[in-house]
């Protein structure tokens, strides 16, 4: 039946983009061509163009796959406009979120990332890897509004509240929190940097979050802020912390 396909098509979806990656941060974000943006703005564009470039992927996996089920789903498969239409909402949310666990001020918020302290800017470029990590979980769900609700395309009612309706399913349903992976992150910073960071990057673990870093100044993460430490040397644990 239609709804049998309709079925099959969500959990190709979901097998698609549930992968579980973390995002490396190698160092503070490069936001030279973006400075007519706020910090806020430019964390929700960034969740955009990481949903965008997820449903280009899925409709080239619908081209490259030409099964009866992809193809019944490719006609559902929402354009970049309808894109930004129905993640809007979800993805201002997502970015107050997670700006505010980051302990960004809402001054900072409303700023250029240009003007941002460094502890500011690393806190930012960790809020934007946030967005590219739970992008693909938004993705599913705007692409499971999209094939459950294709006949209410007449409902303008329905279709203004699109992102109020996704929200409402993913604060029912959840969004897994991000896995990022620092890579060397702050060894060129001071340790006053990261002790300033501690408190934003802890508030997001404690929502959920992993945060690994790879670090040659293990000590910058010291007092509390790391729970565990694995001491390696050429690829070997010498020494594993519980």
């Amino acid at each position: 039946t239609d709804d049998d396909t309709d079925d099959d098509g969500i959990q190709q979806q979901q097998q698609c983009y549930r992968a579980v990656q973390p995002v490396i941060l190698q160092g503070k974000p490069d936001f030279n061509n973006n400075g007519a943006l706020s910090v806020l703005e430019h964390i929700a564009k960034i969740g955009l163009d990481t949903v965008n470039l997820c449903i280009k992927e899925r409709k080239k996996h619908v081209v490259e796959g030409m099964t009866t089920t992809t193809l019944s789903s490719s006609s559902l498969l929402p354009t970049e406009k309808e894109t930004t239409k129905q993640s809007h909402h979800l993805l201002q949310f997502l970015a107050e979120d997670f700006a505010s666990l980051l302990t960004l001020t809402a001054k900072q918020c409303s700023r250029p990332p240009s003007e941002l302290s460094p502890s500011g800017q690393y806190l930012f470029g960790i809020a934007c890897a946030c967005m590219i990590r739970v992008a693909p979980s938004v993705t599913i769900h705007i692409l499971q509004n999209t094939i459950m609700n294709d006949d209410d395309d007449d409902d303008n009612n329905n279709n203004n509240n699109d992102g109020d309706r996704i929200i409402t399913t993913i604060r029912k349903n959840g969004i897994p929190y991000p896995i990022l992976l620092f890579d060397e992150l702050f060894d060129t910073e001071s340790s006053s940097t990261v002790e300033l960071c501690g408190g934003g990057i802890s508030n997001l673990i404690r929502a959920g979050g992993v945060a690994i870093s790879a670090t040659h100044r293990p000590g910058y993460f010291s007092g509390g802020l790391a729970c565990r430490t694995v001491t390696l040397s050429g690829g070997k644990v010498l020494l594993g912390g519980g």
